[in-house]
């Protein structure tokens, strides 16, 4: 089943850019398996929302310690010396950390497996789209 399409099916797909709670899940999947004459409890649309939020974290990990890679030392350097002289003891550093698509084309050159068993394929799709932009 296609996630894209199962939520622009029901009207109430949104881009934030997050996994929708697991609520708006369990309806959008109601709604769609009730045309299939099946049903989804609560539990298993928790099950599925908690799988794809660790799949998706597994699977953009490596563009972003490719990207934040990218910032360099001197960066580290300003981070550890905040982290130290911080009035609270021990505060962390925010910084925000953008992956390019040729971020995300190296680390899954670097480890192809992520993108599963048709990896070959995937990854030309990848390099593909990367070479478009």
């Amino acid at each position: 089943m296609d996630a894209y399409l199962l939520f622009t099916m029901h009207g109430t797909y949104n881009n934030s850019s997050e996994l929708p709670d697991s609520r708006s899940l369990r309806n959008r999947l109601e709604w769609k398996l009730e045309m299939e004459g099946l049903s989804i409890s609560i539990d298993s649309t928790n099950l599925l929302n908690n799988g794809l939020n660790e799949f998706l974290k597994r699977f953009i990990k490596p563009s972003m310690e490719l990207a934040k890679s990218r910032c360099g030392h001197d960066h580290l350097k300003q981070v550890n010396d905040r982290l130290i002289t911080s009035l609270n003891g021990m505060q962390r550093s925010t910084q925000i950390i953008y992956a390019s698509l040729l971020d995300f084309q190296v680390a899954m050159e670097l480890n192809p497996h992520i993108i599963g068993e048709d990896w070959p394929a995937q990854l030309e799709k990848v390099c593909l789209r990367a070479s478009e932009e």
